[in-house]
């Protein structure tokens, strides 16, 4: 997904922040997998501060700072760099 401004990047970081805190902030996910007769685990905590890396958004500010200037729409563009590609 190709993002047209800072704005537009802005307003789906905001709503994913809310998402992240909703259904997987502070809590612990076990993946499986399956392929033939072999079966893969692995657990995952999700940390309020992991959130930054899931957007793959640039940013000066800290994972946990990131997160909760997001959850409370409090991001401005010169918080953020877009990547060109």
């Amino acid at each position: 997904m190709r993002l047209r401004s800072k704005k537009e990047a802005i307003q789906i970081i905001n709503k994913g922040a809310l998402e992240y805190k909703k259904n997987l902030s502070n809590k612990t996910i076990l993946f499986i997998t399956s392929m033939g007769n072999t079966s893969n685990y692995f657990e995952t905590l999700f940390l309020p501060q992991n959130f930054k890396h899931l957007t793959g958004i640039r940013s000066k500010l800290s994972g946990a700072d990131f997160f909760n200037l997001a959850v409370r729409n409090r991001i401005s563009p010169d918080d953020i760099v877009l990547a060109n590609d």
